[in-house]
């Protein structure tokens, strides 16, 4: 570059630079206050936050339907302390599901048209059932440690630790285990124990799941169920709350995220055909809605607030209750165990004179059922009041009779019920024994027309 090149770029540097500080002077006098703005660094990226566990059983609280999830037997039986096999584990926990996968294993011993093997296929492919050598041995009976294992593979995994000295750290089991306990789902026995390799029982199985989904039962419902929905799991049996609410579909409002209260609840499990039901000497009557009656009268009979018969008389019931189970046997129809009760009042007692009543007269019938019961000798009267008190133990709405028979209207007395159609019968015990008494066998009183009598009944 030559010189006067060199003198050009020095003038033109430095005009520019007076221009640019005349033009920075004037902008600081125009906005005083404008403070330079410094630049500002890139915020750094927030991480993602880690996904919500959501587990795909069916925890539900609050006023969301918790479904039945076991049932009983054909019998009537719930079995509670029956075992578990791994099949019937498997469906259970299955029922809990909230979507069913469509991926499923398959195994040499389970076949398509087994009854488990959607359950087992599906619990398997997520992971749940653990297999070896491609076998589940689906009849085989569950492990206490088995089945708390498959509970928590539903479950993020846990470091806590295990209290059991029968659970060692090197068990398959011990993580499950340990995180099941630290959760509240289990106990041990009284010896201090888990006991992982005994077999489960159904009450122990429902008693955990339902400490899993934060499930428990609405004690003053389940105490209410005037029928047992089970006839071997009475309201002592240790698990009798947790095998309701495994049993019964309910809609719950929880009470301070601890208790339930159910508001709705599906009866189906707890409906009888409508009528009388035996249970033992005891009697319900079912009404239509399939639920027993309480607290109310069906005709005559009164059912007391448990929903058992009675006549008001403590004693009178026991009497009769015991007399009837020496004579009633399995299998007998209703009418069967009335022709039994008849039968055992006309050859059971003896006859002995005592007062008669006027025609019309009633409110006798307790006190001379207990003569006759205590003492096995009784009139007419004791007769009607002993086979009366027998009838309306088995359900029949029997009334008794004070009136007059034969053409003299002699005072008498016998036992009326009503037919299907609610025509009255005569039922005449004492009358029976005494022709039977003479040798006479031809007369047969029992369900006896007005309109076929061999001689007048008259009632008032």
């Amino acid at each position: 570059m030559s010189s006067k090149e060199l003198l050009r770029a020095i003038i033109i540097f430095v005009v520019v630079a007076a221009v640019l500080a005349v033009s920075a002077f004037a902008l600081e006098s125009m906005f005083p206050n404008v403070q330079p703005v410094e630049a500002t660094p890139a915020p750094e990226p927030t991480p993602e936050p880690e996904p919500e566990y959501v587990c795909p059983l069916e925890l539900k609280n609050g006023n969301i339907t918790h479904s039945r999830y076991i049932s009983g037997y054909e019998d009537g039986t719930f079995r509670p302390d029956k075992t578990m096999t791994h099949a019937e584990a498997a469906v259970m926990i299955y029922g809990l599901l909230k979507e069913v996968p469509a991926e499923r294993a398959h195994f040499e011993d389970v076949s398509a048209e087994d009854w488990y093997y959607d359950a087992i296929g599906v619990l398997a492919a997520a992971g749940v059932i653990v297999d070896e050598d491609e076998q589940v041995e689906p009849m085989e009976e569950i492990s206490r440690a088995e089945f708390v294992a498959m509970l928590s593979r539903f479950f993020p995994a846990s470091e806590a630790e295990c209290d059991f000295v029968d659970v060692p750290e090197n068990s398959l089991y011990y993580e499950h285990i340990a995180k099941a306990n630290e959760l509240g789902w289990i106990d041990g026995y009284d010896d201090g124990l888990f006991h992982p390799y005994r077999t489960i029982s159904r009450a122990e199985a429902a008693t955990v799941i339902n400490n899993v989904l934060g499930r428990s039962a609405d004690e003053s419902y389940a105490d209410s169920i005037i029928l047992p929905l089970f006839t071997d799991v009475s309201p002592e049996h240790w698990a009798y709350y947790d095998i309701m609410e495994a049993s019964l579909t309910h809609s719950p409002t929880m009470i301070h995220d601890v208790a339930e209260s159910w508001h709705t609840v599906d009866t189906t499990p707890l409906s009888r055909p409508a009528g009388v039901l035996y249970e033992g000497m005891d009697y319900y009557y079912i009404g239509e809605n399939g639920l027993p009656v309480a607290d109310t009268y069906v005709g005559t009979l009164y059912f007391d607030a448990n929903g058992l018969y009675t006549s008001g008389d403590e004693e009178i019931d026991s009497y009769a209750k015991d007399i009837l189970a020496e004579i009633v046997t399995d299998g007998m129809t209703k009418e069967e165990r009335l022709i039994a009760a008849y039968n055992y009042v006309r050859d059971n007692y003896t006859y002995l004179r005592r007062n008669y009543y006027d025609k019309g007269h009633t409110g006798w019938e307790l006190e001379d059922a207990r003569v006759m019961f205590r003492t096995k000798r009784g009139n007419c009267y004791n007769y009607t009041a002993a086979f009366w008190a027998l009838a309306r133990q088995l359900g029949y709405d029997a009334r008794v009779v004070s009136g007059g028979v034969g053409w003299s209207e002699r005072a008498h007395g016998w036992v009326e019920i009503d037919n299907d159609e609610g025509i009255p019968f005569i039922y005449d015990t004492e009358l029976e024994m005494s022709y039977r008494k003479q040798g006479t066998y031809y007369y047969n009183f029992f369900y006896m027309s007005y309109d076929n009598v061999p001689w007048p009944y008259v009632k008032d």
